[in-house]
């Protein structure tokens, strides 16, 4: 046995993931919310504050994720990276969902950037997420429901 206790935090021992390895040139503000309360079916914005130190191209990505007691991490939504800003300074990015398609729960909000170097690559620069123990807490009221999200479908009789 290698490591014992709650599951995500034996999920981080193995994957063995550390803030204190990230690479340098943006990171988030220290103001960022640790917890974000929404509400189900209604529209949702938060409104992220970023630090770039290194020109480059810096890219956002997000993830909606759940642990569930008996199966684990289960990803539920994924923002891949988005082109957010390119030059040194400080940056806020705005993210948006007109009608949040979660159903009451307490989700793990992860947030990424990426900044690209001389050649182009992009190399991680900033994580918040379970798998790094410093996730935002996201809180939605409403409705509960067995499903993962709640999709705007409407079923008619012909």
């Amino acid at each position: 046995m290698l490591a014992q206790g709650p599951s995500p935090a034996v999920i981080r021992t193995y994957l063995g993931t550390k803030v204190d390895e990230l690479a340098s040139g943006a990171k988030f503000t220290a103001d960022l919310p640790s917890d974000i309360h929404a509400t189900s079916a209604r529209p949702f914005t938060v409104t992220i504050g970023v630090e770039q130190t290194e020109a480059g191209a810096l890219r956002f990505g997000a993830s909606v994720e759940r642990f569930v007691t008996g199966y684990g991490w289960e990803h539920i939504l994924h923002l891949p990276p988005t082109d957010v800003a390119d030059r040194v300074g400080l940056h806020d990015i705005e993210l948006h969902v007109p009608e949040l398609p979660l159903p009451a729960a307490t989700y793990s909000l992860g947030l990424f950037l990426t900044l690209s170097d001389a050649t182009g690559a992009h190399r991680t620069v900033d994580v918040r997420s379970w798998t790094y123990d410093n996730a935002l807490s996201l809180h939605v009221d409403g409705s509960p429901s067995r499903g993962a999200v709640r999709l705007p479908i409407t079923i008619e009789m012909a």
